[in-house]
């Protein structure tokens, strides 16, 4: 099996690499639906407990709202703010909730691919003990 802070530190490798190739993304973190963070790279002085909580809050909203109003699962809810920039909740599966800070100037065409490669590698790290446990048995 996979050790918990090998998983983590692959979780954050992955948060650093999309900062360093996607331009004008400015933090981001992998937030567990409790709003516990796992991983991160956010700026010092971030009060990341504070992040996790507000953005596991928001994405059960955004859940909320697709299942009443769209018949359907949340896929991203995102803020805009004003000339600030923008806020991303990307669900990754059921494991966890990537947050991604983006400034006004970012291409978001290029933030949302680049979004949906790290939801889905953070997807796969996540899921490796069950799949382990599921060979074993």
């Amino acid at each position: 099996m996979v050790s918990v802070d090998d998983r983590i530190r692959r979780l954050n490798l992955l948060l650093h690499q999309m900062q360093e190739l996607t331009p004008n993304v400015e933090a981001s973190a992998i937030v567990s639906p409790e709003g516990l963070v796992l991983a991160s790279a956010m700026p010092n002085g971030t009060d990341e407990q504070e992040i996790g909580a507000m953005s596991a809050a928001v994405l059960t909203l955004g859940e909320r709202i697709a299942r009443e109003l769209l018949s359907g699962r949340v896929k991203q809810v995102y803020v805009e703010g004003e000339n600030t920039g923008y806020v991303f909740l990307t669900s990754i599966g059921e494991e966890a909730i990537l947050v991604t800070l983006a400034n006004p100037d970012a291409k978001l065409a290029l933030v949302f691919m680049d979004m949906g490669r790290i939801a889905s590698e953070a997807q796969q790290i996540l899921q490796e003990d069950i799949l382990a446990e599921m060979e074993l048995a």
